[in-house]
């Protein structure tokens, strides 16, 4: 009889565990997570001799843009940052071969750098960065708002969170259906 008392509010502590646990340890986050609100573009092949990775920073009508900050990251760690000249173009040294973000006007570009004797023939010898005319030159993007938790959840992790909030109930309709059961005799 205690046992299964016991039984009963464990599985009602565990679901109400469930229901509010927080979704990122259901899913794995990166550890450069973009910036809200950020466009990420597709990843660009790009040469850069002796480590220099070479780029300009144009609007949506093509004109080049000084003063933009231009920060390279490699493997969620910022390994360059630099600010395009009057000219809109940058260069940043010290850059290694593999996949960067290049981060500049709420824009992310992938690039994967090759060094210019195993490049593959379509690789440009410039990154262009198309950013937004009205952007201003030192942008913060405002942290979202949280809606509550299970607002906030079900936004970012939809599937996750239905899936912990099913998880939840399925265990509180299990749990005393199991243990109210009276064992079969031999």
């Amino acid at each position: 009889m205690k046992r299964g008392l016991f039984v009963r509010r464990v599985g009602a502590v565990l679901s109400l565990c469930s229901v509010f646990a927080d979704p990122r340890m259901v899913q794995a986050q990166s550890p450069a997570a973009p910036v809200p609100g950020a466009v990420v573009a597709d990843i660009v092949d790009v040469v850069a001799d002796n480590g220099m990775l070479v780029g300009e920073v144009r609007d949506q009508q093509g004109r080049r843009l000084a003063g933009r900050q231009v920060r390279v990251l490699f493997q969620g760690a910022e390994v360059a940052s630099t600010t395009s000249g009057a000219d809109g173009t940058f260069r940043v040294s010290g850059i290694r071969e593999g996949v960067h973000e290049v981060r500049c006007c709420n824009q992310i570009t992938n690039v994967r750098v090759w060094p210019r004797e195993t490049a593959p023939p379509q690789s440009a010898s410039a990154v262009v960065i198309v950013c937004d005319e009205y952007a201003p030159v030192a942008r913060q993007v405002a942290a979202p708002r949280r809606a509550g938790f299970l607002g906030n959840a079900f936004a970012t992790y939809p599937i996750a969170t239905t899936a912990l909030i099913a998880a939840g109930i399925g265990t509180a309709i299990a749990v005393p259906i199991a243990t109210s059961q009276k064992p079969g005799s031999p």
